[in-house]
């Protein structure tokens, strides 16, 4: 069977690519990374998913250096605004670190995939979203580790309605009610900050309740 790593936040977007590379036929290792992000919630999110999920591999590491050279509002080192006109929830160098770990994990385990759940189309102005990056991390990996590595990013240009939709369609929409997704960290979320607002709009126009306010 072919292999994927799949980095996995516990978010809703990434769920949704998890069961993506399963129905594309991976032999699937979830890659959960502990960047020095706030919420420990959105970690035990992550992996209470993979358990629940059909997966049998994942793997969590912790990479907290991340936090020493960069701040934003999504980690310890946080502040309420930024100089370059970027959300102050964009964390420099994220992505990049993430997919050469994913890149690193692939090679060692013999994967020619790395799927990745960021999205363009309702994104929150990240530069690390775009898939101009992902094409750019892709030849990155693929010259650098001098092996043939394919990202995925199946939720690349999908509006957040698309991607409700999409988890109905892959049988794995009660999953939804595991995910994190408020900025804030709060269970029940907050409803209020900007990622909040965007999965409220995405079920809404669903026309479906979404499963982690449905207790």
């Amino acid at each position: 069977m072919k292999k994927a790593v799949v980095l996995f936040s516990g978010g809703q977007d990434s769920m949704v690519t998890l069961y993506q590379a399963l129905a594309d036929g991976f032999e699937v290792t979830a890659l959960i990374i502990n960047y020095g992000q706030k919420h420990a919630r959105e970690l035990d999110c992550a992996k209470l998913i993979v358990k629940a999920s059909p997966i049998t591999k994942y793997m969590f590491l912790h990479t907290g250096m991340i936090t020493s050279l960069v701040t934003s509002s999504l980690t310890q080192g946080a502040h309420t605004s930024r100089s370059d006109g970027l959300p102050d929830t964009f964390v420099p160098g994220r992505n990049i670190i993430m997919l050469s770990l994913a890149g690193a994990l692939a090679y060692e385990i013999g994967a020619g995939n790395i799927y990745i759940g960021v999205n363009q189309q309702d994104y929150s102005g990240y530069p690390d979203c775009r898939a101009s990056f992902i094409s750019a991390m892709q030849f990155a990996l693929t010259v650098g580790l001098d092996k043939s590595i394919v990202i995925w990013a199946p939720l690349q240009f999908l509006s957040k309605k698309e991607i409700v939709l999409k988890a109905v369609d892959l049988n794995c929409f009660e999953m939804f009610k595991h995910t994190h997704t408020c900025y804030k960290g709060d269970h029940p979320p907050c409803g209020t900050c900007a990622s909040c607002l965007l999965r409220a709009k995405g079920f809404k126009e669903a026309n479906l309740e979404d499963p982690l306010l449905a207790d």
